[in-house]
């Protein structure tokens, strides 16, 4: 049985994005790294469903705003990130819990669990990665990605359980460790990814500059020019 990817993702609007990066860089860089950040991401996905041997059936990116899911499917159109299977919807729910029980249930109603769920805040995050976590829901296990402050990633799911998901309480340290706690409680096997970095500020935008400065994927180049362009920081 194939999986799918739902990718949360705003439309890249000039100060509507990155807010806490954009106090240190200002709206018009932010939104230049966004969108570098948003085109990767998507490419990254992209390029395991486009593969011969690709284990996805689909790929839901859900906006936000939810008003503005058209807006971004054009955004994308624009950047020739389309692909049949390839579907871009509203992000629905009042906190970030419950738009991503919907966005699970949506997959859910159309067949297409096991799904994983990922933001655009990783854009250097290795196929290798994608690949680990595919091959761990396959294989019926859940799995979740730990970010370096404590937050998460990516989560693959092959059932649905309300009691997953926080409503909006995801704006701390504690994050990745209640979600391991309650996705223990229903699986018999979690499988934890390697831990990665996500980009929220000025220390996390270094953070994958200094991360990357010997070692470069083979993709996500877009993210890591723009960053040099955008942050200031020099290696």
């Amino acid at each position: 049985m194939p999986c799918s990817y739902l990718i949360f993702a705003r439309n890249p609007a000039l100060g509507r994005v990155k807010t806490r990066l954009a106090a240190t860089l200002g709206n018009e860089k932010t939104l230049a790294l966004y969108e570098a950040m948003l085109e990767d991401t998507v490419e990254n996905v992209l390029m395991r469903l486009r593969a011969p041997s690709t284990q996805i059936s689909a790929v839901y990116i859900f906006a936000y705003p939810l008003e503005e899911s058209t807006a971004l499917a054009l955004w994308l159109a624009e950047r020739k990130l389309t692909h049949e299977r390839l579907h871009v919807l509203p992000q629905e729910g009042t906190t970030l819990g419950e738009q991503m029980l919907r966005a699970f249930r949506y997959a859910e109603a159309r067949g297409a669990l096991p799904s994983i769920i990922m933001g655009a805040d990783s854009p250097t995050l290795p196929q290798a990665i994608f690949a680990e976590a595919e091959d761990a829901i396959l294989a019926g296990q859940a799995t979740i990605g730990r970010t370096d402050d404590g937050g998460f990633y990516m989560m693959g799911l092959g059932e649905v359980r309300d009691l997953f998901f926080f409503g909006d309480d995801y704006s701390n340290a504690t994050v990745y460790e209640r979600s391991v706690e309650a996705l223990r409680g229903h699986f018999s096997l979690v499988h934890e990814l390697p831990t990665w970095m996500d980009i929220d500020d000025s220390a996390s935008l270094r953070a994958l500059l200094d991360y990357h400065a010997k070692d470069l994927p083979q993709i996500a180049f877009k993210t890591l020019l723009q960053t040099e362009g955008a942050s200031g920081f020099t290696r």
